[in-house]
């Protein structure tokens, strides 16, 4: 998180330099506090409406330097969550792969701001009242020592109590975080297959789980919240004695004549001035502690290299030469799926995988891409096994479809471009979307789910031929077609431009069948 925030050294520094300059005027005006009620005790009128004037401009340009403050450490905060956001968005879009999509918006949401709230609020704000203590002490010690020492004693018991309990705090923290994890990454799968659960009649089995996790999480929170309340009670009973001692021990020093009254408010309000802090401070160390916690885990997530993918190691696949399946076998489920295959699929070539149902056409496409990775044999991409390739890689190479291609909730422009500044003029054309497009009211711009099956289709073939991958798999695309339109589907993927074009179909054209260089029968 240090990167984070260094890279707003201005903004830093500026929070810090009118938070401290905000806490001088608090400290300062403890002491004309006591001025003007020195005047009152010595009952000179001119100076008491003076400084009374005085203390009216004084406490409305202390509002107005607090302000200020505020605002400038707003920004600053702010700018520093962008930066840590716009790096985990890069992170996320470089992931190999997503195993739950509940953990990062999770993570995206919730704890960006549990960061952005308890981390670095309260940081900015320690940093303060420390400084706020400093000057408050410095003040205190000028009026009278052995006050100032009885108050200090307070303090660091008020102090230690929060550190003594940290790991307790980190402990319950942590659960509490992973806890809205695990409901949340719940709550997606169960959404997800809601149909399922319906058809089965299992929704009241599933609301029983989700009910026990939100009932463990609550626990979970309650004694999380309960052991920071414990520590602030404590804390307040140790504060609320500060201001008692500040008073007490002001009057007894009032009484024997070293003190005047004026000075006895001075200390009693000073004395609040190291109340306040060192209330907020303990309350802002479990905050900080709790959210630096998440920052460590975010940062660490960040951080792993294994995770997302290797561009470099990408460049030894600029050119595909061909991908070789040397015997390959398959079982899944105690179910022979493929049995010794071995074929070589070479460059600058188009072929068609055919058979019945369960011969196990569409399963060769996910050995190509690694959804499959307990096969006996060996699969090449040019003259590396793709064990050995990770799985971000094989899919910057290999563009792949199926007949149920993923459509955003977006316009037809930006399914198509995918936010990139990519000419799709030809394409569209190419693909038959352009009578389509110019019939719509919003032409290009309106929402691709207006679109029927057959012309997302075609909204998908946009993407992959735009996209350039040397190798390209389509998987029964055109299955769910009536048989005019998939007849053109079928004519448009056979000329689509890659190294490899590999297209698995249960029923073809003949004429299609033909544009083929090679017809691999798996029934044979």
């Amino acid at each position: 998180m240090k990167k984070y925030i260094l890279r707003h050294k201005a903004g830093l520094l500026l929070s810090i330099a009118f938070g401290v300059l905000s806490t001088i005027l608090w400290v300062n005006f403890a002491n004309i506090m006591g001025n003007l009620v020195d005047s009152t005790v010595a009952y000179s009128k001119t100076q008491f409406i003076q400084l009374m004037i005085y203390v009216i401009f004084y406490i409305l340009f202390v509002r107005f330097i607090n302000g200020l403050s505020s605002i400038i450490k707003s920004n600053f905060i702010n700018n520093t969550m962008k930066d840590l956001k716009t790096d985990y968005l890069d992170y996320i879009y470089r992931l190999k792969t997503v195993d739950c999509q509940g953990n990062i918006i999770s993570k995206f949401n919730n704890d960006m701001n549990t960061i952005k709230t308890d981390y670095l609020d309260n940081l900015i704000y320690m940093i303060s009242g420390i400084i706020s203590i400093i000057l408050s002490s410095y003040y205190l010690i000028r009026l009278n020592v052995i006050i100032t020492v009885v108050l200090y004693a307070l303090i660091i018991v008020i102090l230690l109590l929060p550190y003594v309990c940290r790991e307790v705090i980190e402990k319950f923290q942590k659960k509490v975080s992973e806890g809205h994890q695990d409901i949340t990454e719940r709550l997606q799968d169960d959404l997800s297959g809601l149909e399922v659960i319906r058809n089965y009649e299992a929704s009241k089995s599933f609301f029983k789980i989700s009910i026990a996790k939100t009932n463990l999480l609550t626990k979970l929170q309650i004694k999380s919240e309960s052991i920071n309340i414990f520590i602030e009670e404590i804390s307040h009973y140790f504060i609320t004695l500060i201001g008692a001692v500040g008073f007490i021990l002001g009057s007894y020093y009032v009484l024997k004549g070293t003190l005047s009254y004026g000075n006895m408010v001075s200390i009693v309000q000073l004395s609040n001035t190291l109340v306040s802090p060192v209330s907020e401070i303990v309350r802002s160390f479990t905050l900080v502690i709790a959210g630096k916690t998440l920052v460590n885990q975010l940062v660490s997530e960040m951080n792993d290299s294994n995770k997302v993918v290797n561009l470099e190691y990408l460049k030894n696949f600029e050119s595909i030469d061909r991908i070789t399946f040397d015997h390959v076998s398959l079982t899944i489920d105690h179910h022979q799926i493929i049995q010794d295959f071995s074929y070589e699929f070479k460059k600058g070539k188009r072929y068609l995988i055919i058979g019945k149902s369960g011969a196990g056409k569409s399963t060769l496409l996910k050995l190509i891409t690694k959804k499959y990775s307990n096969y006996t044999g060996n699969i090449y991409i040019n003259d590396t096994e793709i064990r050995r390739i990770d799985e971000g890689s094989i899919s910057r190479i290999i563009g792949y479809m199926n007949q149920n291609p993923y459509i955003f909730n977006l316009s037809i422009k930006d399914n198509i471009q995918l936010y990139r500044d990519i000419d799709y003029t030809a394409v569209i054309e190419k693909v038959g979307l352009k009578t389509v497009i110019d019939h719509l009211p919003l032409g290009i711009n309106d929402n691709c789910n207006k679109l029927s099956g057959g012309e997302k289709e075609r909204v998908a073939l946009c993407r992959l031929i735009l996209d350039s991958r040397s190798i390209c798999l389509l998987d029964e695309v055109t299955a769910s077609l009536d048989h005019n339109i998939a007849k053109e589907i079928d004519n448009i993927i056979v000329s689509i431009p890659c190294d490899i074009l590999i297209t698995v179909a249960h029923h073809i054209d003949p004429d299609i069948k033909d544009q083929y260089d090679y017809i691999i029968d798996l029934d044979v």
